[in-house]
């Protein structure tokens, strides 16, 4: 017995591989057993045609076609689940900074608004939810104001947008910008509307 025989035959007990020289591989169930010529094992066992290694490799390629285009899908609709997470964060961000002006002379962080009990998602609140990095810049510039952005963890794989709002639109914005850098409000502040 050949040493490539002994391998495949000790890793596939079950299922022994036939490989005879000559002709193409095919996987016999049972024992290995001389073949009479009406296709009879000598224990009487019948021998029914198996998988060629052809076959096989067929079979396989189709299987990783079809679960590379699962992962692709799965992975295009968890960004789309990503993006639209944060559009609605940022609205929550928008309305806490709103009520939280009513009762103190400035606008907040998130921090700031958190402990006012205006945002009560803790991941919100650290900045980091649903894949997106926040923040919510209180901004002075001879009157207070404030932006808030949110933009991918990474880019092009936890979302693709970044989103913007500040006092003056209440509009949120929101724009590719190949990256996962917060810009500064003048740039975003230019960004198409969303609304």
């Amino acid at each position: 017995m050949n040493p490539i025989r002994k391998l495949l035959n000790c890793v596939s007990k079950t299922m022994p591989l036939d490989i005879n020289p000559g002709r193409p591989a095919r996987r016999s169930f049972g024992r290995q057993d001389e073949k009479s010529a009406d296709g009879e094992l000598s224990n009487g066992v019948k021998v029914s045609g198996g998988f060629t290694l052809l076959e096989l490799v067929i079979v396989l390629t189709i299987i990783s076609v079809l679960m590379a285009t699962a992962i692709i899908l799965w992975s295009t609709g968890s960004m789309t689940s990503n993006e639209a997470s944060a559009i609605a964060s940022v609205r929550i961000i928008s309305t806490a900074e709103t009520q939280y002006r009513l009762n103190n002379p400035v606008y907040g962080t998130l921090t700031e608004l958190k402990d006012a009990n205006l945002i009560n998602d803790p991941s919100l609140a650290s900045g980091i939810k649903s894949g997106y990095l926040f923040q919510a810049n209180p901004y002075q510039s001879g009157r207070y104001t404030w932006y808030a952005e949110a933009v991918p963890e990474i880019y092009n794989s936890s979302g693709i947008k970044s989103f913007y709002i500040d006092e003056r639109s209440m509009a949120i914005k929101g724009k590719d910008t190949g990256t996962s850098q917060f810009k500064p409000r003048e740039e975003a502040e230019l960004w198409p509307s969303l609304e």
